[in-house]
């Protein structure tokens, strides 16, 4: 699963991290990748996730096209949001 967003609260993070936490202490297999800017909040929260394998934290990735599946928490409502218009943009530019 892959979050794609700046991490902070209003974009859903929180609830991505406990479900993360959730589904890998039942499918230890399962991986819950994380890309974009982090916030000063997050820093030492997404440093401990990583140490303790819940996430692995991507920072920014300029080529996004490769990421096929997107989890698009959101603690606000905030209509079309870049990331699913760049998700559908990226499926359509490789014929998926």
């Amino acid at each position: 699963f892959v979050f794609i967003a700046r991490v902070m609260k209003e974009k859903g993070i929180d609830q991505y991290l406990e479900a993360a936490e959730y589904i890998r202490s039942k499918y230890p297999h399962t991986r819950f990748h994380i890309c974009g800017p982090c916030t000063d909040a997050y820093k030492d929260i997404l440093a401990e996730k990583s140490r303790n394998k819940i996430i692995i934290y991507h920072d920014v990735i300029k080529d996004m096209s490769p990421i096929y599946e997107t989890v698009h928490p959101t603690y606000y409502p905030e209509g079309m949001s870049n990331v699913l218009l760049e998700s559908c943009a990226s499926l359509w530019q490789c014929g998926c």
